[in-house]
């Protein structure tokens, strides 16, 4: 298992922000954590590699006990946001990645090939790091993680500051690294984008988890599969599928005010442009076998 967490709890001045959660990480995935902000999805990440003071009955990460060092070894964190000194990029990296023991001749190799792969100027690797833009000092962040090629990579907020190019290359590169069995468990809003990567959702809401498994994408998106469940609470719309043509469903939802007749106006809109759709396929193969 790459992340495994029972009975997480953490309170602030006797508030809860996290209450009791379970919730496990198989090895192998890219399982993503959402939840609205303020939800408890940093929190709930720095408890579990310790940088957050917390009570739980176990935690393990990659199989071994989150208090043991091994188990952090084994670990990547990125987090969602750093202050940097007026070094290099390049430096900064290097002087991270001596943490694992990995040699300067090789973060150095490593730093190329990833800053190529992720389309980031080579002459900024020498330049000041925190004169950098928003989104090169994430790509940064990003390319530590990967430099350290660790069994288990832990992402905070990954994609945000990232223009379009930059998410694009972030993913083409993730994906290569889930291709050789690095686990990932990455905290985002950007549900559009990343579910065409992940197969594994966690979500948490009122500082509880509201469901953690393998998710259907077969026929509804993640981000609208997510918005029936904060409407309806119903989390059964992470694992059924779910027929995008299901009027009566869309007519339900109307009449028990889960959406408005705005919404289900499109969503009726979206049905009937999909028959079209549909009907203009069905000519065209006609025609084409005539």
């Amino acid at each position: 298992m790459g992340i495994k967490v029972e009975n997480l709890t953490v309170k602030i001045k006797n508030r809860v922000i996290l209450n009791n959660l379970n919730f496990e990480i198989p090895t192998g995935t890219f399982s993503v954590f959402v939840g609205e902000n303020g939800s408890g999805k940093t929190t709930t990440i720095k408890s579990i590699l310790g940088l957050q003071q917390s009570k739980y009955t176990n935690v393990t990460l990659m199989g071994k006990n989150a208090r043991d060092y091994r188990a952090r070894e084994q670990v990547a964190y990125m987090p969602d946001d750093q202050e940097f000194l007026a070094i290099s990029p390049r430096t900064w990296l290097i002087e991270q990645n001596a943490y694992y023991g990995i040699s300067k001749t090789e973060v150095n190799k490593r730093i190329d090939v990833l800053a190529k792969k992720l389309n980031f100027p080579e002459k900024e690797l020498n330049s000041k790091l925190n004169k950098l833009s928003a989104g090169l000092k994430k790509l940064i962040l990003i390319i530590n993680v990967f430099v350290s090629e660790r069994e288990l990579i832990i992402m905070d907020e990954p994609t945000e500051f990232l223009d379009p190019i930059m998410r694009n290359n972030f993913f083409k590169v993730a994906a290569e690294y889930q291709k050789r069995g690095t686990t990932f468990f990455v905290s985002t809003h950007n549900l559009d984008e990343i579910e065409k990567y992940a197969n594994h959702l966690t979500v948490i809401k009122d500082a509880k988890i509201a469901f953690s498994g393998y998710w259907n994408n077969s026929t509804t998106s993640m981000r609208r599969r997510y918005e029936l469940f904060y409407k309806t609470g119903d989390m059964n719309y992470f694992t059924k599928t779910i027929s995008l043509t299901n009027e009566q469903r869309y007519r339900k939802l109307l009449k028990n005010n889960h959406i408005n007749e705005k919404e289900f106006e499109m969503l009726m809109k979206d049905i009937n442009a999909r028959k079209e759709a549909k009907k203009t396929f069905v000519l065209v193969e006609e025609n084409q076998d005539k």
